[in-house]
């Protein structure tokens, strides 16, 4: 039986050229997020009305912040952080509309440390 890859020929130009184009605004969309510096590891579930194994986030990865997938193992010493660059196209296309819950999850993190921080250090809110 031989396989008609036809259709997938036609189409891969165009595909793979638009991956391509998501992938660079991610990462331009990363390099915004990093030019903050705020190093908060947050993570939000990528599929919020199903129960799965993957989350997006912001983390540190090899000595480098930026955005990535967390997969989650049985255990936790199996869990696996892949870079948004190297993650499967799906996920690229999953994680574009989230990222703007993903910085209002960090900005609410920033606020709850930044209170912590006041308290446990004695410090009048905004005045040091």
């Amino acid at each position: 039986m031989k396989l008609d890859l036809s259709k997938l020929v036609e189409i891969k130009p165009r595909l793979n050229k638009l991956i391509d184009i998501l992938t660079k605004e991610l990462l331009d969309k990363e390099k915004e997020i990093n030019s903050m510096n705020i190093g908060l590891v947050t993570f939000i579930n990528m599929e919020p009305n199903k129960e799965t194994n993957k989350d997006f986030g912001y983390a540190k990865i090899d000595g480098k912040w930026g955005l990535c997938v967390r997969f989650k193992g049985a255990k936790p010493e199996d869990e696996r952080l892949v870079a948004i660059a190297h993650t499967s196209m799906h996920d690229r296309i999953t994680v574009r509309d989230l990222i703007p819950q993903l910085i209002d999850k960090m900005a609410r993190n920033a606020e709850k440390t930044v209170a912590k921080l006041e308290k446990d250090l004695g410090l009048e809110p905004g005045n040091y």
